[in-house]
């Protein structure tokens, strides 16, 4: 009973105090399942002629301009920041990309290590790398075989990793420091995707197939 109470008086505060909507990331929410959450906590605001809404999205699919459509005023301006028939904006012109295709998944280890270690030892001093994989454990797994690695060859080139099964707080500090380091190894899963810059970095590794072509813009 007091649990109602307290909803239907959220509810209510939500309905007469919210002047401004943001909905960010929405491509991504609604790659997550989430269109049916938008729509129930949208229902409880005022009319969208009442209210100013601002959504933001790395890419424009049907099912989001269906949304924008329902949640935003007739009159809605829509801000390109990427126009979608130049194949150049998806990926920097500048940024050279290539692929290795494993014969087995025998060689997964091995090839990770390899890939890493030849980028170490490049010429280059200051090399930072983000390296991707598919889910948190194979980031954990991974970062802790790289760890070892370096040890035994005495290599003290900073690790850190960034995944959903650390805390928040964790992962603040592993952002912080990558970003604020000249050489070092990011392992993290799509939670560094999006929405995260870090400057100076010289490459981007992907482990594993991502989950469409537009993740693997992002991780870029």
């Amino acid at each position: 009973q007091n649990t109602n109470i307290h909803g239907r008086r959220l509810c209510d505060v939500m309905r007469s105090n919210t002047q401004v909507l943001v909905l960010d990331e929405t491509d991504r929410l609604l790659d997550m399942g989430f269109r049916r959450d938008i729509q129930t906590i949208i229902g409880y605001l005022p009319k969208k002629e009442q209210r100013q809404t601002l959504l933001f999205s790395a890419t424009l699919p049907p099912t989001l301009r269906q949304v924008m459509a329902e949640t935003m005023k007739a009159d809605y301006v829509t801000v390109d920041c990427v126009s979608d028939g130049d194949v150049s904006t998806h990926t920097h012109a500048r940024v050279e990309q290539s692929h290795v295709i494993l014969p087995s998944m025998d060689r997964y280890v091995s090839s990770v290590l390899e890939i890493i270690d030849s980028v170490l030892t490049s010429d280059e001093p200051d090399v930072k790398l983000v390296v991707f994989f598919p889910t948190a454990r194979m980031v954990g797994y991974y970062v802790e075989v790289l760890r070892e690695y370096l040890k035994l060859k005495g290599d003290n080139t900073p690790t850190f990793e960034i995944h959903s099964k650390k805390t928040q707080g964790y992962r603040n500090k592993a952002s912080d420091g990558f970003r604020n380091t000249k050489r070092g190894i990011l392992f993290t899963s799509d939670v560094s995707a999006r929405g995260v810059d870090y400057p100076e970095v010289t490459h981007v590794l992907q482990f594993g197939i991502p989950d469409g072509s537009e993740t693997y813009v992002h991780r870029l």
